[in-house]
């Protein structure tokens, strides 16, 4: 049997209903897969990690759903259900595109190219690896979290590859997918913590740790503030690649949580906020610094 799918894409308003409950009223009408993003690269917290206990707000969700061609079913069939299902406007543009797995496994191998931050490289776990004594980390997308493309990853990765992090202990707060903690182990960090609310966060992280070997003594992930704040450590650095609001609500959390003279890296900060971000921690941090890429920045001082 051919293995092939009906690939429907379509926007909807963001207000309207949660991710959740898209993905689960899709699939009671024999939706296989739902995915979203922001639908323009306007909207401000696209791709971007996550606060704790925070939901991406978006005004206008783009939507890509896949279907089984194979099923007996016609595909205007399918889309009238959506826009009945969805309450979407009758003239609702619906694209379709016929995926076959050969062609999506392909695609999606074709996307994720090996990616250099200063003296780390990022490779997918299908690429050849090169022979010389480059520093890698081996990434494989999934779980809905990062793998190294956003601008504001990029400029904590580049940032993070600089530092001189050998025996040092670091917290990344946010963890996600957890590339700046495995990144931070392999470029010789000696304790590094990992924490996110969102325990498929944290299963992402393992899993990514145990894809580059990390030890389970180098590299702790943890649920909470309330967990990271019970075991007193005093980091060498926290880098945080959240959203700028939090980045300033936690700004007591964060100061706890580093020693003396440690410092702290942010992103996820629009250069539109970055005024007021500087302006927040002008009083509590030493050396501030910017660095930019895109629309977004990176801040980082010193204790």
């Amino acid at each position: 049997m051919d293995l092939s799918w009906w690939e429907l894409t379509f926007t909807i308003d963001a207000n309207n209903i949660e991710f959740d409950d898209l993905s689960d009223t899709l699939a009671e009408i024999g939706a296989l897969s739902t995915t979203s993003e922001a639908a323009y690269k306007t909207t401000p917290d696209v791709d971007c990690e996550l606060a704790l206990g925070q939901t991406p707000k978006w005004s206008s969700i783009k939507v890509v759903t896949l279907f089984d061609k194979n099923i007996d079913i016609n595909i205007d069939t399918i889309k009238s259900q959506i826009i009945k299902t969805l309450s979407l406007p009758l003239n609702s543009i619906i694209t379709t595109n016929t995926v076959h797995e050969q062609d999506w496994q392909e695609n999606f191998r074709q996307e994720f190219k090996p990616q250099q931050f200063g003296r780390l490289w990022v490779y997918p776990s299908w690429h050849d690896k090169p022979t010389d004594n480059k520093t890698i980390m081996t990434l494989d997308p999934g779980l809905a979290f990062g793998t190294g493309s956003h601008p504001t990853t990029k400029l904590c990765l580049e940032w993070l590859a600089h530092q001189p992090l050998k025996n040092m202990t670091i917290i990344d707060f946010g963890c996600g997918s957890g590339i700046l903690a495995i990144a931070a182990c392999i470029l010789g960090a000696k304790k590094v913590f990992a924490i996110d609310h969102d325990n498929q966060a944290l299963i992402a992280t393992q899993e990514n740790a145990s894809m580059n070997n990390i030890p389970k003594e180098q590299l702790h992930t943890l649920s909470g503030v309330e967990e990271i704040n019970s075991l007193n450590i005093n980091a060498d650095i926290l880098i945080a690649n959240i959203l700028a609001e939090p980045l300033m609500n936690l700004s007591k959390t964060f100061i706890q949580l580093l020693k003396n003279s440690g410092k702290l890296a942010m992103s996820g900060i629009l250069i539109n906020q970055q005024e007021r971000l500087i302006n927040y921690y002008s009083p509590i941090l030493k050396d501030l610094n910017v660095k930019s890429h895109d629309d977004w920045c990176l801040v980082t001082g010193n204790k």
